[in-house]
């Protein structure tokens, strides 16, 4: 770690390079890009807060070390109840708002419209109006929640798995 002792202006990429070089014997990737985000708010408070003159920010160019740094981790049977929960509200409301689509739909038929803004002022009473019945109604499909089952019972790992697009 000479590059410590140079003058601000003196250090260099190359310096920074042979510093991850020196540290990836003594610590985790993951670390030692950490400190490579520390460094570079040095250099960014020198030259933007400091007034430092440097032709170049030494971190310019720098690689970071490539690490893998994700984890396996199970949601515990609290936190799967509740996603469960959430999905079954979520196929519920899906359901609901097709079904509300579907007799707003119906109660509009027929009625002629001075303006586009009364058609939606209309629309929006009609809807107001039909929310409950929609909502006793309407017959969800628990696909969200299915497909929450689904992962949970193959223990899919994050970017492994099937998505809903």
């Amino acid at each position: 770690m000479l590059w410590i002792h140079k003058r601000l202006s003196k250090v260099e990429a190359i310096d920074i390079e042979d510093f991850i070089a020196e540290r990836l014997l003594s610590v985790a990737p993951a670390t030692v890009d950490r400190e490579l985000y520390i460094i570079r708010s040095i250099f960014t408070v020198a030259t933007k807060v400091w007034g430092f003159n440097l032709d170049k920010n030494p971190m310019d160019g720098v690689r970071r070390p490539k690490y893998f740094n994700e984890r396996e981790r199970r949601i515990s049977p609290d936190e799967e109840m509740r996603l469960i929960e959430a999905l079954a509200q979520l196929d519920f409301e899906r359901a609901a708002e097709q079904r509300l689509q579907e007799l707003a739909g119906q109660g509009l038929e027929g009625m002629t419209f001075s303006s586009n803004s009364a058609r939606k002022k209309g629309l929006a009473q009609e809807r107001k109006r039909l929310r409950p019945v929609a909502e006793q109604t309407c017959k969800p499909i628990p696909i969200f929640e299915t497909f929450e089952q689904f992962q949970l019972m193959t223990a899919a790992r994050r970017g492994k798995t099937l998505t809903l697009t």
